[in-house]
């Protein structure tokens, strides 16, 4: 895979001071390939942002991806990422330049992305 795009938006949410937690995030990827692109959204990811510091954390199912052809999300659950044995992957990250604008903005975070058991510091651009 080329490029991966997180998208993080926080749908209806609880709030606990400056930390809002969600059960209704979107993660989006998109890969373009040479013979298909592929493209996959999971809209029941589970999120915490804290407006105080900027730190950001998610939890995903894996099999809670949604391909547009089915063969495709087989073999991304059975052949890729094994999602029996590896049926989560997490981020911990932090927003980098955080000032705690209002209203929609792009961003990006730094962190430890956990996938199919490794984890590795990446860069993730965003819509908060």
């Amino acid at each position: 895979m080329k490029n991966i795009l997180i998208l993080l938006l926080l749908f209806p949410m609880s709030t606990f001071a400056q930390k809002f937690v969600s059960d209704q995030s979107n993660i989006r990827f998109y890969s373009s390939a040479p013979i298909e692109d592929i493209e996959a959204i999971n809209e029941k990811a589970k999120s915490v942002i804290d407006l105080s510091n900027g730190q950001v954390v998610f939890s995903v199912d894996i099999e809670g991806f949604q391909f547009e052809k089915a063969l495709m999300q087989e073999h991304f659950n059975e052949n890729y990422l094994e999602s029996e044995k590896y049926p989560k992957s997490t981020f911990k990250g932090q927003i980098e330049d955080w000032n705690n604008i209002q209203g929609a903005q792009e961003v990006k975070v730094t962190g430890d992305l956990m996938i199919h058991g490794i984890t590795k510091k990446v860069v993730l651009g965003g819509t908060i």
